[in-house]
């Protein structure tokens, strides 16, 4: 192909006979040689990959300084791919040998990428069943991305000495910090993996649900009545469990008459209701249902029909929201750590299913009688992809926690916005009162925008640890509302730091009385600077292997190897020759390391597609393709190895957390079958609604259970 390419362009050359001017030939010649390369079209997919990662760590929520680290690796190659580029019409770049070697750096950057994309968000950190393999994994992929980089003379701008220790610095903190929070969010909640991906799933397709529907008999009144004045109504579940019934309101309206209870048993939908409405308020249901699995979120237990009204039913919080509370009572600062705490593993649950609240304020925090904060009124919130709902007159009510360049110009609500509100409730939690309680609405926007704040002037607490928490609480706000969001901190450093807080300050087993209010009286306003961000500069030499070179001779034909997506086309035809050059494409691609296709020669083995069937050889590259975190590789390993309980259950659940339909299936039925109905039927409902058919008539077994 490349000598073809040649070929033409000496013909083209030839009718510039009667030019005198050589230079113009060699450039022509150049250009030429450069479009022929097969490395050039590959370049490009190189320098897409560089800045998808980059992207992925704008976003990062946990693991930065592992990504970051990855991200310094990256940023550098790419500088050496843009020199490579300019520079392909060298013979010594066009070699079979260097082809290979581009296209195993390709396949690199792609694992780095699936890698980042896992570990910086919560959702894909459970895929790892450690903090440490975690950290095995990346020094797996940088001691494949240096011995790339060295195959293709990309010589690192840094020492591997200084690199070593940055690794070693971002390992340290990231895997502890890691650990410590994957400990605090797992704490009081089971199979956290389903339920993300069950929320995930969610959000991503359009699915019937019908909520749990409790009977008016079932609701009595308790002993203890509510708040006569409140709208939510307190009640006795069943004459065991304290209930919260709240009117269900759509578009801030009550319903009235309606009953969506009714609608939701009978298959004809009235017209009462515009559709579009009821399937908003149908999704709403089940995101908080799922949520509420999360200690720190509001329990929603289903929908009732009490006093001619639909209403949620949600736990009971004996103390109502933290507003009320702090509004009647003195917080002690050791019972602030405990709720802020807590409100940030709320917080970061919720993003690791990339939902926003979107309404972020202490109202919206309801408060048991031991203190423990529940996220609650998720009206406004949304999916990370999902366009923000109308704020409409509710604008007027949350300025005082909205981000300054939400109030500029209406900019999508993004992660950062949410942080910010999540500092402003802070403060709101710290001094006990609405932020810019004496302002306008317009006021609060000039004042916001303009780079103001609320001031961080503390009263001296009674207990000696006051002051320190006093100046953590500081910090921790000054850099939430910062104005620049990309300089705001993700959820993890802050929930972090409120747990060594908490485990500095909150012993075991310690209760706090609420104080009645005092008079209170200021001091003068502490200076807290954000902490400053440890760089690592690297030298900027040029790279000595690339030279400028003259074109001076014809190249070595390249053979070139097919993309496995090309592989993967002839693979479905029922041609023999077409078969035979799919598993050419899948054992070429797996040799340089592409993941697809290490499956792909796998499955080709295992069922004897142009080639003998080698069980050994099938189960010895799915378990390669399985590791490096392919679903579909991961199930058939798990069969493969199914005499090992453990093993089997161990790769087939890794299959099910990557969103397999058929180990979702299988895990269902181990499930149901060993007792655990409730969760097997959850498993089998993710099969189901991805298509997995012999889950959707398992289903049917069960769709008169609740």
């Amino acid at each position: 192909m490349v000598r073809e390419a040649f070929e033409t362009t000496t013909e083209v050359i030839d009718g510039f006979s009667s030019m005198d001017n050589s230079n113009s030939v060699l450039k022509v010649l150049k250009t030429a040689a450069h479009t022929a390369s097969p490395i050039f079209p590959l370049i490009d997919i190189v320098l897409t990959l560089v800045n998808e990662i980059v992207d992925i760590y704008s976003t990062a929520q946990h693991n930065t300084k592992i990504c970051s680290s990855l991200v310094d690796r990256v940023q550098r190659s790419e500088t050496a791919v843009k020199i490579l580029k300019r520079r392909l019409d060298d013979k010594k770049y066009n070699t079979q040998a260097y082809y290979e070697s581009f296209i195993q750096f390709k396949n690199i950057l792609e694992k780095i990428k699936t890698y980042s994309a896992n570990v910086t968000q919560l959702h894909g950190i459970k895929k790892y069943t450690s903090a440490y393999s975690v950290q095995e994994k990346f020094l797996k992929l940088t001691n494949e991305f240096e011995k790339s980089m060295q195959d293709l003379n990309f010589y690192l701008l840094v020492s591997n000495e200084e690199q070593r220790k940055y690794d070693e610095i971002a390992l340290k903190q990231d895997i502890g910090d890691l650990a410590q929070f994957l400990k605090s969010i797992d704490s009081g909640m089971q199979n956290l993996s389903l339920t993300l991906q069950e929320i995930t799933q969610k959000k991503t397709k359009e699915l019937n649900f019908e909520p749990k529907k409790i009977d008016i008999s079932e609701l009595t009144d308790p002993f203890v009545p509510g708040n006569p004045n409140s709208s939510t109504i307190k009640k006795k579940w069943k004459n065991s469990v304290d209930v919260a019934c709240k009117p269900i309101k759509i578009n801030s309206v009550e319903l009235k008459g309606f009953s969506l209870y009714n609608h939701f048993s009978s298959s004809s939908h009235s017209s009462e209701i515009p559709s579009s409405e009821l399937k908003k308020l149908e999704s709403q249901l089940e995101i908080i249902e799922k949520l509420g699995e999360c200690k720190h979120i509001i329990k929603f237990h289903g929908i009732s029909f009490v006093n001619n009204s639909d209403m949620q039913v949600f736990e009971w919080t004996e103390l109502g929201n933290l507003k009320e509370v702090y509004e009647n009572k003195i917080i002690p600062w050791g019972a602030k750590v405990q709720i802020a705490r807590d409100i940030g593993r709320g917080i970061a649950f919720l993003s690791s299913t990339q939902i926003y609240h979107h309404d972020l304020r202490c109202k919206n925090v309801m408060l048991t009688e031991r203190l423990e904060p529940k996220l609650a009124n998720f009206e406004l919130s949304r999916m990370e992809i999902g366009v923000s709902n109308d704020i409409g007159n509710l604008l007027i009510e949350i300025i005082n926690w909205m981000s300054p360049e939400k109030m500029k110009n209406n900019s999508p609500y993004t992660y950062k916005c949410e942080i910010f509100s999540f500092g402003m409730l802070l403060w709101e939690l710290c001094f006990e009162k609405k932020p810019y309680a004496t302002m306008e609405f317009s006021g609060v926007m000039k004042h916001v925008t303009s780079g103001g704040r609320e001031h961080l002037r503390f009263v001296p607490g009674k207990e000696p640890e006051d002051s320190e928490i006093q100046k953590e609480f500081a910090e921790i706000i000054n850099q939430a509302w910062h104005d620049n969001p990309s300089q705001r901190p993700a959820i993890i450093p802050i929930c972090i730091k409120l747990e060594t807080l908490a485990s500095k300050y909150i012993k075991p087993g310690t209760s706090f009385e609420l104080l009645h209010k005092e008079l209170l009286t200021d001091i003068p306003e502490f200076d807290f600077l954000d902490n400053d961000q440890t760089q690592i500069y690297y030298s900027s030499k040029d790279f000595e292997d690339f030279e400028d070179c003259e074109l001076d001779e014809f190249y070595e034909p390249i053979e070139v190897i097919m993309p496995v997506e090309e592989g993967k086309k002839l693979f479905k035809s029922e041609k023999a020759e077409d078969k035979a050059a799919a598993w050419k494409c899948f054992e070429a691609n797996a040799e340089l390391g592409d993941v697809e296709a290490i499956y792909y020669k796998g499955y080709c083995y295992d069922k004897g597609i142009a080639v003998n069937v080698d069980d050994a050889k099938a189960k010895e590259f799915f378990k390669i393709a399985a590791d490096e975190g392919h679903a579909d590789a991961q199930l058939k390993y798990a069969f493969k190895i199914k005499k090992n309980k453990d093993g089997f259950h161990e790769y087939l659940t890794k299959s099910a957390q990557n969103g397999n339909p058929t180990a979702l299936f299988n895990l269902g039925l181990i499930n149901v079958k060993g007792g655990k109905k409730e969760l097997g039927i959850r498993y089998l409902k993710c099969a189901a609604e991805k298509g997995q058919p012999k889950a959707v008539e398992e289903l049917k077994k069960y769709e008169n259970t609740n």
